[in-house]
């Protein structure tokens, strides 16, 4: 075993990051040249000086395992807190970078719905599984969701009948062409958040998602989004628009479009590159795409540490703030790493979005393959299979030697969609996406000591009265 650490440098200082202790620490130049070449001359004694100090020590880290895996058999009895339902694997559109548009190792469309059968099974299930809990989530998802407007209307009307003691709260995620008085009052009168598909402007949007016929479907969703603003501001209130940027979309125009479309002018939204797990071909984006992104990302820093106005700052990239923020409250105290741990990234499977198809088979969430043996946990007719849920939220076992000795041991978000290949949890897939997670914590990490450089503590930061201006 070795020493557990990262060291890295900014234009203004040198730092080093501690995984035992979870500790941030400024260092000098000669310290931070020492440390990171364990052949320097001084390496052993600028080592033993922090390790005098409790810092930079031998990995104190013995087994991967997940702290909750003793607990899971309780949570999936008694919490588990959001139901997705498959209710139809039909879609009226065919995206090309869809999941199941046949591009990637998963099922593709068909012209399967949910039966009321199992869909009141599967409400039956979240009930007595959640008894723990006061309130739960019920989601609708496809395909199109929408197309089975009368199934979910069905689901609705029963859990009012047969639960009503229970505080539910329903979602749905469509790609907004369906949206006719009657599903837009419906999912207003029963507070549906809802999110939509939007990829940017017409010429954007209308490449990959199209209708059946090949027309694009841009007008429509924009329309439905108007009508909604107008006649139905309670429910626009509650939609967030997801645009995917595919690798040749121009970033730009995509971003432009969301910062002065006045329809989207007071939306929720959010932005995420093309899924390439699982998929057949390989996904690429150009130097224009990051050159973008980072640029943005860099205003909104900027806007919080006081330097622009939140009018430069886009609306699609507000979210990073949030993200850091997050990273950061991870690392605010001392927290001793204990002998026995694992990453982050699986979440409680079954119990955190227990997602079941149109067959009544489980799976952890939405996200993952359902031709996938490995990931498919159970059905609502015998309930969960436990071992295979269990393997799933312990998939650092499966490379326990590289996780005991990785200093973003704390940090790493890697989920289960991302370890799974034939049908099988696979080490080497879940090693070939270290460098991204690796990444990602080296530059949140460097966000902290930018502020730590401009003498700006994350208290004094108030992003949503920053976000609120942006409108005015």
């Amino acid at each position: 075993m070795k020493p557990v650490y990262y060291t890295f440098a900014t234009p203004k200082g040198h730092y080093v990051y501690d995984r035992n202790s979870n500790s941030l620490l400024s260092i000098a130049a000669h310290e931070h040249e020492a440390l990171c070449d364990p052949s320097h001359k001084h390496y052993e004694v600028v080592l033993q000086t922090f390790q005098d100090k409790g810092y930079c020590k031998v990995g104190n880290l013995k087994k991967i395992q997940h702290p909750e895996c003793p607990m899971l058999p309780y949570h999936m009895k008694s919490r588990i807190q959001q139901l997705i339902l498959q209710v139809v694997q039909r879609c009226n559109l065919f995206c090309e970078y869809c999941s199941y548009s046949g591009q990637y190792n998963q099922r593709t469309h068909a012209n399967k719905d949910m039966s009321l059968e199992t869909a009141y099974k599967s409400i039956d299930f979240l009930m007595k599984h959640s008894t723990d809990l006061e309130a739960v989530n019920i989601s609708f998802y496809g395909g199109e969701p929408l197309l089975a407007l009368d199934t979910i209307k069905s689901c609705v009307e029963y859990v009012k009948s047969e639960y009503s003691d229970r505080k539910v709260m329903y979602n749905t995620t469509t790609n907004g062409t369906l949206f006719t008085e009657e599903s837009v009052s419906f999912l207003q009168a029963e507070n549906f958040s809802v999110m939509i598909s939007l990829d940017g402007p017409a010429f954007v949007h209308d490449k990959h998602r199209k209708f059946i016929d090949g027309r694009g479907s841009f007008d429509t969703v924009m329309k439905g989004a108007e009508y909604i603003k107008e006649y139905f501001p309670k429910l626009y209130r509650s939609i967030t628009f997801n645009a995917v940027i595919s690798p040749e979309s121009d970033y730009k125009c995509v971003k432009d479009f969301f910062d002065a479309e006045t329809v989207l002018q007071d939306a929720t939204l959010r932005s995420a590159p093309v899924n390439d797990v699982g998929s057949k071909v390989r996904v690429e984006y150009d130097d224009a795409y990051f050159i973008t992104g980072r640029r943005e990302t860099l205003k909104v820093l900027l806007c919080a540490l006081g330097f622009i106005s939140p009018k430069s700052v886009s609306k699609l990239f507000i979210p990073d703030f949030s993200n850091i923020e997050t990273f950061r409250k991870g690392i605010d105290a001392y927290m001793p790493l204990p002998e026995t741990d694992h990453h982050g990234g699986p979440c409680l499977p079954g119990v955190a979005r227990l997602f079941v198809d149109v067959n009544g088979y489980f799976y952890p969430c939405e996200r993952v393959s359902e031709t996938s043996e490995a990931m498919r946990i159970g059905h609502i007719d015998t309930g969960f299979d436990i071992e295979k849920a269990i393997k799933i939220l312990n998939i650092g076992e499966l490379t326990e030697e590289e996780c005991l000795n990785c200093w973003n041991f704390r940090f790493c978000g890697l989920c289960v969609a991302f370890v799974e290949k034939d049908g099988k949890l696979d080490k080497l897939t879940k090693l070939s996406s270290c460098t991204a997670m690796l990444n990602d914590s080296d530059y949140k990490l460097r966000v902290l000591c930018l502020f730590k450089e401009m003498e700006v503590l994350f208290s004094e930061v108030s992003f949503d009265e920053k976000i609120s201006d942006i409108s005015v």
